[in-house]
């Protein structure tokens, strides 16, 4: 239900929580300061706030029915984040200027902003930005007119 018995822990190379839809949050972890892989799938956690870290390998979101807010005020480097089959409104990645490999944003219907990754510039991987019903057009070109996508880039079926 809850993670309090790993509070204090500083570091960890992987963690991977899958299939817990009872787990409702995971404040506990929020000052961090080092993990390499985060995979969350299937969970009951509405906020995640990961406040000091700042270099991650990847990050995996999918199927958190009730995540509406995931930030990582710190991040400045990552290979990969999925964000895929949430409801998140907000993003915010406020100094993440480089995705080392591939970003991915897949059916996150409430999602309407791209404003959170303010100061990203440069995808040296994919980008896919699909099936996110209140994203717009206009949105996903001023997030493209500032960031430059090294490999493929597959955008489709977002909103108006």
């Amino acid at each position: 239900k809850d993670l309090q018995g790993l509070s204090g822990l500083q570091r960890a190379d992987r963690v991977e929580l899958g299939l817990l839809p009872e787990l409702l949050e995971m404040e506990e972890w929020r000052e961090i300061e080092q993990i390499q892989t985060l995979l969350i799938t299937g969970t009951g956690i509405s906020q995640m706030e990961w406040n000091r870290l700042e270099e991650m390998e990847e990050i995996e979101l999918v199927g958190n029915l009730v995540l509406e807010t995931v930030e990582f005020p710190a991040l400045k480097n990552i290979r990969t984040v999925t964000i895929q089959q949430n409801q998140v409104q907000t993003l915010f990645f406020p100094v993440l200027e480089i995705v080392e490999g591939s970003l991915k944003i897949d059916d996150n219907p409430l999602l309407s902003t791209l404003d959170g990754f303010s100061a990203l510039v440069r995808i040296e991987g994919n980008l896919v930005i699909i099936e996110n019903a209140s994203l717009s057009s206009e949105e996903i070109e001023k997030f493209l007119s500032r960031v430059s996508v090294m490999g493929d880039q597959e955008i489709r079926d977002n909103g108006p």
